[in-house]
């Protein structure tokens, strides 16, 4: 399924928002990781060796933002549960009413 994102309505787009950085991240892993995964042990070479912890940095950068937009879309999902179970006290209680209508008051 794909949804244009001028469809999302704009209260539900700051969830999407925190995955932006994320490819920029990526980006900079990827091209860091290729790097250090490229480097010849045989002879010095520093640049491999800053790749290498700028490609742990991206990681950690990554994992912050993954777990803010984990942490928010569980908020997301707990309202969203809230409102469905509203919902369907609401349905029972009308259900009943009008039983009880439909039954002489029973």
């Amino acid at each position: 399924m794909s949804l244009p994102w001028e469809q999302v309505p704009p209260e539900r787009r700051a969830i999407g928002d925190l995955a932006a950085p994320l490819d920029e991240e990526l980006g900079v892993l990827n091209v860091n990781l290729a790097i250090w995964m490229a480097r010849d042990d045989t002879r010095p070479q520093p640049e491999a060796r800053e790749a290498a912890n700028t490609a742990v940095d991206a990681i950690d950068a990554m994992l912050r933002e993954l777990h803010a937009m984990r942490s928010r879309l569980a908020s997301e999902i707990r309202q969203a549960d809230d409102a469905t179970g509203r919902r369907v006290d609401e349905l029972l209680e009308r259900s009943r009413r009008d039983r009880r209508a439909g039954h002489g008051g029973r």
